[in-house]
């Protein structure tokens, strides 16, 4: 019978199972905040109306891209916030490098683009748009979270199974010699 020792792609499968579990890690601590953010607005989060927006295209390999969103907005007590959204949903412009409006297939190109925002915090903002899209990808925390517990305890079994074992722990003792 074949011990763990003499199994070969042990080794292999064990790397393999950090990787899946690392991967799952960043993209778990990439998408919680957000989506947690994302609930919080929109739970208790105040709303107000963007009355400039302006969006940073930048060159990627397939072509520019929207990149990153700045908003303007006026709190209830008047005080006017610009800001940068978080979780803003990249998308494919054909505008040029830079900072530019949005263009009319945008979707932060409405005409009254709602947003929400923490009050006591209003640079935290999120197109109320987004923020549903956000907070609605629980489906991606399961799945790194699953990447993340199931190669931690795939690596660990692996870990285990190439310990060399010992008498005393499940193996019998060979006979004294005489």
């Amino acid at each position: 019978m074949d011990s763990a020792h003499d199994q070969p792609l042990l080794p292999f499968i064990g790397g393999m199972a950090l990787v899946v579990a690392v991967v799952g890690g960043i993209i778990l601590a990439d998408k919680l905040p957000e989506q947690r953010l994302a609930s919080n607005l929109l739970r208790s989060g105040s709303p107000a109306t963007a009355t400039e927006v302006s969006v940073l295209i930048v060159e990627r390999e397939k072509g520019p891209e929207l990149n990153r969103v700045r908003v303007t907005f006026e709190e209830f007590n008047g005080r006017i916030v610009r800001a940068e959204l978080t979780g803003a949903i990249t998308e494919d412009d054909d505008a040029r490098p830079g900072w530019h409006a949005p263009a009319e297939s945008s979707r932060y190109a409405e005409p009254e683009l709602r947003l929400r925002f923490d009050p006591d915090d209003p640079t935290q903002v999120m197109s109320t748009a987004d923020a549903k899209v956000r907070a609605g990808q629980t489906s991606t925390l399961f799945i790194s979270g699953g990447m993340l517990v199931g190669g931690l305890a795939t690596a660990a079994y692996v870990f285990v199974a190439r310990r060399p074992t010992r008498p005393g722990r499940g193996e019998l003792k060979p006979p004294a010699a005489a």
